[in-house]
């Protein structure tokens, strides 16, 4: 029997213009790429100075308030490369998504600013990654007993891998579909965990769907979403 039809999903990738700690003046020191499903979402935050690691993480993201103009969103954090690899709790934080005229959106919060250790208020500018319509969109959560947790993220022709590494710490890797297939664009952590270039790529994800346990990449993993960009 085939699996019945995928349903369209909000789910779109942003990349980060800009951070200001207020009332400094914004900077950007990442190259960030972000995937938001309907319900969870996939984050990588490469330095720019040094190509290492400024924070991965993955988890389940809900709006609890406001309108699609301007929504406060909820995220909890399942994997934070910020909290210790070996005792992973999940951690949460609520900030305010306005919609600016440019088509970018204003990020407004509150959290600890590394450099002083102190909760800061911030301001973020993201802008939309263009994704065509019709895209594949899959996120997958690690599922395997023993192993450290992982999740990947899929839009269209962009992918991003966030993991704990098995001997502690974390890694990441980000990929760009090309004319020969998946291409590494960037990895950490040497372990390249769910890395889509694995057995065929997105020829395996076809009849997976939300809810299926799957063994895939030397590991199994529960499908959070897969679906099609609006």
């Amino acid at each position: 029997m085939s699996p019945p039809p995928l349903k369209t999903s909000p789910a779109f990738l942003s990349t980060r213009l800009s951070l200001a700690w207020i009332p400094e003046p914004p900077s950007e020191h990442t190259d960030t790429l972000v995937l938001t499903g309907s319900r969870y979402y996939v984050d990588c935050r490469v330095r720019k100075s040094d190509g290492d690691i400024d924070w991965v993480m993955a988890g389940e993201t809900e709006q609890i308030g406001g309108t699609d103009e301007r929504a406060i969103i909820r995220f909890t954090n399942v994997l934070d490369s910020r909290l210790p690899s070996t005792n992973i709790v999940p951690s949460s934080d609520t900030a305010t998504f306005t919609l600016l005229p440019s088509g970018n959106t204003l990020e407004e919060g509150t959290m600890t600013n590394l450099t002083t250790a102190l909760p800061q208020p911030f301001e973020e500018i993201w802008a939309p990654v263009p994704v065509p319509s019709g895209s594949t969109v899959l996120i997958l959560e690690s599922a395997t007993e023993g192993k450290a947790k992982a999740f990947v993220g899929v839009c269209g022709e962009w992918a991003l891998g966030v993991f704990v590494r098995e001997g502690g710490g974390y890694g990441g890797w980000k990929g760009k579909k090309g004319e020969e297939g998946w291409e590494l664009t960037w990895e950490r952590g040497g372990e390249r965990v769910g890395w889509v270039g694995s057995e065929g790529g997105g020829e395996v994800w076809s009849d997976w769907r939300e809810g299926d346990e799957v063994g895939w990449a030397g590991r199994s993993w529960k499908v959070l979403e897969h679906s099609l960009t609006e």
